[in-house]
């Protein structure tokens, strides 16, 4: 009736392996899925609010939110995609799914959404010598289209003035 959780994550060296975690299901598991959250912080303490896996921990962190956020035992969190675009709350969203996650890694599954991946695909368009690129030759490029070329290039490229 259940998976068994893996005791260890298989050994992975290229960036395109993906290591896919079990869960332990067993009749008391209760799985929650959140979605497109969208850097709403309201919304996401809402769902935390009415949660019955997730709570909320500890003393206020400020800005960060109401304190640290907590997966119960039974529970199983699945995120479909999604945590930032344009909300005033992104940092604060992704932050909380991304230490709920490294706490809880047999429990919290995250898949990244469009917006996740445009948000990383950030640093690959900031020019040579940008704050985000200080100190790295090669700075991380989106995996899905290799064929990717820097702002700079594509605007030289087509005769286009920088505005």
């Amino acid at each position: 009736c259940c998976w068994s959780p893996v005791e260890e994550a298989p050994p992975s060296d290229a960036w395109t392996e993906q290591v896919v975690w079990e869960a332990a299901v067993t009749p008391d598991t209760v799985i929650e899925y959140l979605t497109d959250v969208e850097g709403n912080w309201e919304y996401f303490v809402a769902f935390v609010q009415m949660s019955s896996i997730l709570d909320w921990v500890g003393d206020s962190k400020g800005v960060w939110g109401p304190g640290e956020l907590r997966l119960q035992d039974h529970g199983i969190l699945v995120f479909g995609g999604d945590a930032p675009d344009k909300g005033p709350g992104d940092i604060r969203v992704v932050k909380s799914l991304a230490t709920l996650k490294k706490r809880n890694p047999r429990q919290v599954f995250i898949v990244l959404g469009n917006r996740d991946l445009m948000k990383m695909r950030f640093a690959a368009e900031l020019p040579p010598g940008s704050t985000l690129h200080s100190g790295l030759d090669n700075p991380w490029l989106p995996p899905w289209d290799e064929k990717t070329k820097k702002f700079d290039d594509f605007l030289q490229e087509e005769k286009l003035e920088k505005n």
